[in-house]
């Protein structure tokens, strides 16, 4: 056999091993891998589920994400932004009133005007699923839930 007949052999067998092996390695939980096999399989067993916090302000067209920017929205999107909001959001789900009032009052003064009515949302998003959902042209499966409603007072 000439040289570069048994190396495109080599290599095939090479990969029907590594995929056979990867395949095994899921029936036997819970490391699901041999080093350096891996299973084809491994994007069914990384968790996507994500839960964030957003805040949605009423503007005159009906409501507005607070990234988007628009009337009532005087600060940024920054990363300083999305982190209050993420604890504004633990507060307000936990019920520590005292948290609750630190980072709303801290987020409002920031980024919001004085009377500007907005919800505080609780979304769960699995990335896989909502991939798949726009793909196919579907809505969104995102799980939502209003965790805080308010008015700016600043």
């Amino acid at each position: 056999m000439r040289i570069d007949r048994r190396m495109q052999l080599g290599i095939a067998a090479f990969g029907a091993v590594i995929f056979v092996v990867g395949e095994l390695a899921l029936l036997r939980p819970p490391a699901y891998e041999v080093f350096p096999f891996y299973s084809w399989s491994m994007f069914a067993l990384v968790p996507g589920e994500k839960e964030q916090f957003y805040v949605v302000v009423e503007g005159p067209d009906g409501p507005i994400e607070f990234t988007r920017g628009g009337p009532g929205i005087v600060g940024q999107p920054t990363v300083v932004a999305y982190n209050v909001i993420q604890k504004f959001g633990r507060a307000a789900r936990s019920g520590d009133a005292g948290e609750l009032a630190l980072w709303r009052d801290q987020f409002e003064r920031a980024n919001l005007a004085a009377g500007t009515r907005y919800q505080l949302v609780h979304r769960k998003v699995d990335t896989m699923v909502r991939w798949r959902e726009e793909r196919l042209g579907g809505g969104l499966p995102d799980g939502l839930m209003v965790v805080w409603e308010g008015e700016a007072e600043r």
